[in-house]
């Protein structure tokens, strides 16, 4: 415990009910967040190990337990909580964040017991000294033409990437490099898969299908005949902190629009030879999402 005895550290607990011990970790390492007793028969030990927050009881945990890890202290009105899967087991409690906790922020665990109450911790994730080795792997639709209404894409990484200012980084260039004013639709909720590693990427629907005030107002996105290249930032950090490997652009023009619903009599299928392991075939005569 740093030196610290920790006969003194459980004298010192007895007073207090909250418990605040900055610590700062190196990411995906095996050090210790904190140590707290409660009682000295019900010794609590909480680390972060491979990225995931776990507490250890000498007792088995009762039910009643809760692990919690927010962006501020958990009383704070502004308090965010950190989205994971809290797993009970034994004597162990595990939190595992749905994506990776980034370097350069503060996070407060925030642990509730009936016995001993509540107990907070913060810890960081120190930034680690490595070459940049996240990439943008593709980009679907992955057509050179596509319709003038698309509607999406999807951004593909190599690596779990940072959320929450993902547009910063995304630009739609016109033919003379010109940077194209709020084609997207910018969500609070940005539209990650469970990774982190495949981002949905919305044009506004409002510019893009016809009749609707945005787009008599403002023209539709994109425009048949003309080029586009959508820029995807170097500066862009994955969830570990270091920027993308380059910035990557994906070179497109436009045809007209796809107003043509799918026809599933125009689909050809493929039936295997029974008692095969031959496979069961579907070509489609368009690239569907």
């Amino acid at each position: 415990m740093n030196g610290i005895d920790r006969s003194a550290f459980r004298c010192a607990l007895a007073f207090f009910t909250i418990a605040l011990i900055p610590v700062g970790l190196r990411a995906n390492g095996d050090a210790a967040i904190a140590f707290v007793s409660g009682q000295a028969d019900d010794s609590i030990h909480i680390a972060l190990r491979a990225g995931i927050v776990e507490c250890y009881s000498d007792n088995e945990f009762q039910g009643t337990e809760q692990l919690s890890v927010f962006t501020r202290m958990p009383d704070d009105p502004d308090a965010v909580p950190v989205i994971g899967e809290l797993l009970k087991e034994g004597k162990a409690l595990r939190f595992e964040p749905m994506f990776p906790f980034q370097t350069g922020l503060a996070y407060f665990v925030l642990y509730e017991n009936a016995r001993s109450g509540k107990s907070y911790y913060t810890f960081s994730i120190e930034e680690l000294s490595r070459a940049p080795i996240a990439s943008v792997r593709e980009v679907y639709p992955s057509a050179d033409v596509l319709p003038e209404n698309l509607l999406k894409f999807y951004i593909h990484f190599t690596h779990p990437m940072s959320v929450g200012d993902s547009y910063r980084h995304i630009r739609l260039l016109d033919e003379r490099g010109q940077r194209l004013s709020l084609p997207f639709l910018e969500l609070g909720e940005e539209l990650w898969d469970s990774e982190g590693k495949r981002l949905t990427l919305l044009f506004d629907p409002g510019r893009i299908k016809s009749g609707l005030r945005p787009r008599l107002e403002e023209g539709g996105v994109l425009e048949a005949g003309k080029s586009y290249a959508l820029e995807i930032s170097q500066e862009w950090l994955d969830a570990q902190g270091q920027p993308l490997v380059s910035t990557h652009r994906k070179r497109f023009s436009v045809g007209p629009p796809d107003t043509t619903s799918p026809d599933v009599e125009n689909w050809k299928t493929r039936i295997p030879n029974s008692i095969t392991r031959d496979v069961f075939r579907i070509e489609f005569p368009e690239s569907l999402d």
